[in-house]
């Protein structure tokens, strides 16, 4: 089965429009086959707010940089980290200390606890 990643990676209006027309269309592709558990935009009426792009969240994928898709997400990231451009992204793995958070534009991660 292998290690698995769940998180979310926005993507503001200005990266939309910055990424290639060969990453959107994975992006669109992630999206038509269900790829993403919840894609949020602008349209949304829900908790977030106005987000000013898309946020795509994901469950069970796994985040190895030998993946061909993982590459073109993480060269989106850095295209758009290098150019200035508003993105961010988040990333739990199963083990408790594998945790990222790019940019802390449109994600923190917080831990607490509950008293059983």
């Amino acid at each position: 089965m292998g290690y698995r990643s769940t998180g979310a990676m926005w993507f503001s209006q200005q990266a939309l429009d910055a990424i290639s027309d060969e990453q959107n269309k994975l992006i669109q592709q992630d999206i038509e086959n269900g790829s993403f558990t919840h894609v949020h935009s602008d349209a949304d009426t829900d908790n977030f707010g106005i987000i000013d792009g898309i946020i795509l969240e994901f469950e069970s994928w796994k985040w190895y940089d030998s993946y061909k898709d993982i590459q073109a997400y993480e060269a989106m990231f850095k295209m758009l980290k290098d150019a200035k451009i508003p993105y961010d992204f988040v990333r739990l793995g199963e083990d408790p200390s594998d945790v990222e958070c790019r940019e802390h534009v449109k994600f923190v991660i917080n831990t607490d606890y509950e008293v059983v």
